[in-house]
Parts: C-alpha cells; sequence; structure tokens
C-alpha cells in the first residue's frame, strides 16, 4: 500500500492516476503537523508528558522538533502555549487562574506564572465557580471585586454617613427587601440629615385618592409627589429602629414639623398597622398622629378601620383610621350626618389637595391653619 501525505509547510507531490490504486492511501495532515513514525508527543498541557494517541514508531502525523499540541489540536511553540497549571491545565496569556478554595491567584504574563499565595476572599464575600473558573463573589448587600467588599447602603443614613450630603434620588439596598433594591429621595439637609422620604405631597400634581394596590406597591415620582410604597415601609421600619419625622407648610407659607422618636408599620396580612409610634416632639403643636397609633391602614376600596363609615372614602384618603368620634363643632375634618359631626382621624396627609372640607389635607391644631395643607414630607432616619 502505497501512502502520500502533505508534509509541514511543503506541498504533496503531484499524483496522477498511474501511481494510485484500490489499495493506496492518502493522509492529510495539518499545515504545521508532518507525517512520519511518531515520537513522544509533548503538549501544552502536559508538556512533560506524551500525547496519549501517539505509539512510539507508528506512523501519523505529528508536531515537528520544538512544537507543542495545544487544545485545538495545532502545533505551537512553547512560548505560545501560555502556562501551565498542574491539576488545571492551561491558563493563557493575559488570563488568570484561582484554585478551588480561593486561596490561591496566579496570572500569566509573557508565558511566566506569577502566584499570589495570600490570597484570600473577603469575609463578606465567597468561592464560587462559574464556567469551570474559580473567583470571589461579594454576598448580598455587599458590593466589590471579592477581595474587598463595601456593604450596600440600606437606607439615606447610611448614604449620608458614606459621603453623600446633596438631596436627590439614591438607590438603597434594605436587606430585608425581597427586590434587593429600589430608589427613595434622600434629604440630607434637614436636621442633620440622613432621612428617607417616603411621603410628600407639594402641588397636587399626583391624585392621592388610590386604591390598597397602589399604595402597596407605590405612586408617583421620586422627585416630585409620591408614596414609596407599604411594602418598602414596612420592609424598612423592621430592619432597625426609625424615628419619623412629618414637616408641613400650611396654607399661608408657614412651616412646621411633628417628630415622633419610633416608628413601624406591620405588612399587608397586618393590614399595615402602625404597630410603633413613639414619643411626640415639634412645632406642629398637637399629636395629631396619636389617634392612628396601633390602626390598620385604609384604603377607600379596603376599609379596614373600626368605623361604621368608609373613613378612607369619607376623609378623600387612604390613611390609619380609627372608628368614628362625634364632634361638637364643625370642623374641616368632619362630616356632618343625622345633625352630628363625624371624624375619623385627627390627621390625614393624603388628602384631596387644596380644599377645606372633610377630605383634605389636615393636621388637626396645627398652630397655623390646619385645614387645605400645602405641603408635607414624611421621612424616617435610624435612631
Amino acid at each position: 500500500m502505497m501512502i502520500i501525505s502533505t508534509i509541514c509547510y511543503q506541498q504533496a507531490p503531484k499524483v496522477t492516476s498511474a501511481f494510485i490504486s484500490a489499495d493506496d492511501l492518502i493522509v492529510m495532515c495539518s499545515s504545521n503537523m508532518v507525517y512520519g513514525a511518531c515520537v513522544c508527543q509533548a503538549t501544552c498541557s502536559n508538556p512533560g508528558d506524551c500525547y496519549k494517541n501517539c505509539v512510539d514508531g507508528e506512523e501519523t502525523c505529528f508536531c515537528p522538533d520544538g512544537h507543542f499540541l495545544n487544545e485545538t489540536n495545532n502545533c505551537v511553540l512553547q512560548q505560545q502555549c501560555g502556562c501551565f497549571v498542574d491539576g488545571y491545565g492551561i491558563v493563557p496569556n493575559g488570563g488568570k487562574y484561582v484554585n478551588s478554595n480561593c486561596t490561591r491567584e496566579c496570572f500569566c504574563n509573557d508565558n511566566q506564572l506569577t502566584c499570589d499565595e495570600h490570597f484570600q476572599c473577603s469575609t463578606n464575600a465567597t468561592c464560587q465557580q462559574l464556567d469551570d473558573i474559580h473567583e470571589c463573589r461579594c454576598k448580598d448587600a455587599f458590593e466589590g471585586d471579592g477581595q474587598t467588599c463595601i456593604a450596600l447602603p440600606t437606607d439615606c443614613m447610611e448614604l449620608y454617613n458614606a459621603g453623600n450630603t446633596a438631596d436627590g434620588v439614591y438607590t438603597i439596598y434594605p436587606k430585608s427587601w425581597s427586590g434587593s433594591k429600589f430608589d427613595v429621595y434622600c434629604d440630607m439637609k434637614t436636621d442633620g440629615g440622613g432621612w428617607t422620604i417616603f411621603q410628600r405631597r407639594v402641588n397636587g400634581l399626583v391624585n392621592f385618592y388610590q386604591n390598597w394596590a397602589s399604595y402597596k406597591r407605590g405612586f408617583g415620582e421620586k422627585t416630585g409627589e409620591h408614596c414609596l410604597g407599604n411594602d418598602k415601609i414596612h420592609s424598612l421600619t423592621h430592619s432597625k429602629n426609625y424615628q419619623l419625622r412629618v414637616d408641613i407648610v400650611d396654607s399661608g407659607g408657614r412651616p412646621y414639623h411633628a417628630l415622633y422618636d419610633l416608628f413601624r408599620i406591620e405588612n399587608e396580612s397586618h393590614k399595615y398597622k402602625l404597630v410603633n409610634l413613639g414619643s411626640f416632639s415639634g412645632t406642629a403643636g398637637y399629636n395629631s398622629m396619636a389617634s392612628n397609633h396601633n390602626r390598620n391602614f385604609s384604603t377607600y376600596d379596603q376599609d379596614n378601620s373600626a368605623s361604621r363609615y368608609n373613613a378612607a372614602e369619607k376623609h378623600g384618603g387612604a390613611w390609619w383610621y380609627h372608628y368614628t368620634r362625634r364632634s361638637d363643632t364643625p370642623h374641616c375634618h368632619t362630616w356632618s350626618e343625622d345633625d352630628t359631626y363625624w371624624y375619623c382621624s385627627n390627621s390625614n396627609l393624603n388628602g384631596d389637595y387644596s380644599v377645606e372640607r372633610t377630605d383634605n389635607i389636615f393636621w388637626f391644631l396645627l398652630p397655623g391653619n390646619d385645614c387645605a395643607i400645602h405641603q408635607t414630607e414624611m421621612k424616617i432616619r435610624p435612631i
């Protein structure tokens, strides 16, 4: 049998039919291989051993002297192989290798392997494998390169402490929030800064007469009028102890504030009950939210108050309403029925904007005009 092959970097001689019979075999080698009696074939991945398909003396295609078989079955010079790591294989030039428990990191440059034997993951990271590559990855609520992991901010106070002192929209990562992150507006100026705003009224452009689902998820734009959403407020206030600040500007442009040294609401299954409302202080005059303590949240389509009326419907907005109370005199937070004046709260900051009737925005006994309040902000900060 005649065997005709192409030889590395040479053209096979022209073969005519006179030289070929049924027993003849033409072997085509890759352009950078030679054909002949095989000798020990070194590979890039195992340069000190022989390639298993090469049997000494057997004729086949193999790499010429000084060349190594790489992972794509091409013959390359040793300096083109990259860096060999025992038990792993080849690290290509410019590549990186980290061992299985992330305690050793190596870089391959100019076919020279340089290793850091003191490499380790941050205590806030884990060693993970992705596509056969090991690396340190920061845990949830942290960010960084895996060796250094910095805690992600969980509220505006942490952002402020990290040097962010400008008011504006920021992303926070509350640890108890299932969605991992959301945007909030941070007040970094008022009373030392670090306040996370969850409700704002400034101009009446956003309708706050919304249903249960809207108050659950939130609505409006963070830079303007908005409600952050009860699910998010619950997540925040159950992650640590927060104080509540309520800023109010009356219809005459006069500012007031109420401060409560503790604020917490329950989750949806408990009707977002205002379960904690601490001691009151500030310039707002009367503790108008005292009657809302331990009350369920109500909207016009889900009345959870103890009132015989639909409190959210009567007062024109969602709030923590109590039972129906009688008033001896009419006021902007009362309505008349059966020759009697009734009300279900001494405050409602989610009412109809710029009106003076039962469904308005009000804060009972505010030193200024306690009806038709023009601006409100409800915000929290860790104690």
